[in-house]
């Protein structure tokens, strides 16, 4: 909320106050923010009106609506926490292994010879390979069986994909092509 690229906390009171927090638990200038009544809402943040900055939303329990401004810019791609429970699997836990890991730290998904380290997809796809030093192709389809992106591979074991951010959410393809086949990968990119 205070721009400074670092992730905020954000909260409401039962004595109607709205709490901004730094990354380091200081609590930002300009907080807390006064409601009429108590509010058990959550606070929702969005560029609500278009001015490229971050505003916040709560709501108190007597049906108030309160809208501030923040000096966070509102950029593509920064929603640190982009959905309810932070990712698809409703974990809400902030840097959750499923949002952002690598091979050796996570859960890998997939088949022998093709597999992805973390499933759904949010900012890149890291994919682990079996090729065994074969030159192949990485190859990613969308829902209507289009191909999107194609990734020549030669003597590696994890590809890092960066999906183009025209792209929209859904469910993708991906599978290896040449020595080393594979798939297919169906795996969920998420904006």
């Amino acid at each position: 909320m205070d721009g400074d690229a670092v992730q905020d906390v954000c909260f409401v009171t039962d004595g109607g106050e709205l709490y901004a927090l730094s990354g380091d638990g200081l609590l930002i200038a300009g907080y807390p923010k006064s409601m009429v009544s108590p509010s058990i809402s959550g606070v929702g943040v969005g560029d609500i009106d278009g001015d490229g900055l971050f505003e916040l939303v709560a709501a108190t329990w007597d049906g108030w609506v309160y809208a501030w401004d923040t000096e966070g810019p509102a950029l593509p791609g920064r929603a640190d926490w982009p959905m309810r429970g932070v990712n698809a699997r409703n974990t809400g836990i902030y840097g959750d292994p499923g949002v952002s890991t690598s091979v050796a730290e996570g859960p890998v998904f997939g088949r022998s010879g093709l597999r992805l380290a973390a499933n759904p997809v949010i900012a890149r796809a890291e994919f682990l390979i079996e090729a065994g030093g074969a030159r192949a192709t990485l190859e990613i389809y969308d829902p209507r069986g289009r191909l999107v992106d194609a990734v020549a591979i030669e003597n590696a074991e994890h590809l890092f994909w960066k999906p183009d951010p025209a792209l929209p959410a859904g469910v993708y393809l991906a599978r290896l092509r040449g020595d080393a086949a594979a798939g297919p990968l169906k795996f969920v990119l998420l904006r």
